[in-house]
């Protein structure tokens, strides 16, 4: 006489294992969504004095900076405020890139939104 092994405990492993995924494939969703949706919005702030006004994008991108008149010199001031864009932009992408390198260590190459 052969003893009949219970399946119920494999079972219910199945199915909470296949809710845990179907949770975490809604959650990637919704993070890749608001990722989507953060990325397209634009953050502007003036300093104090109202002499510069930076403009940046979700993606952490400088998009627009202006240094008022008078502050340097008229002929240098667009040249000035190229120069200080790609520099932020391209030590903002440098920092994204390395935030990646150390994620995907962790996760194990596992794809997760907005970098978390």
């Amino acid at each position: 006489m052969k003893a009949r092994v219970s399946n119920k405990g494999v079972e219910k492993r199945n199915v909470e294992f296949e809710e845990i995924t179907k949770k975490a494939k809604k959650m990637q969703e919704e993070m890749q969504k608001a990722t989507e949706m953060l990325e397209a919005k634009e953050y502007a702030n003036t300093s104090s004095d109202g002499s510069v006004e930076a403009v940046v994008n979700g993606k952490f991108e400088i998009v627009k900076l202006d240094i008022k008149k008078g502050i340097v010199k008229e002929e240098n001031r667009e040249m000035i405020c190229d120069f200080i864009t790609v520099a932020i932009n391209e030590a903002l992408r440098e920092a994204r890139e390395e935030r990646e390198t150390v994620m995907d260590e962790i996760s194990g190459g596992l794809d997760i939104p907005g970098g978390f």
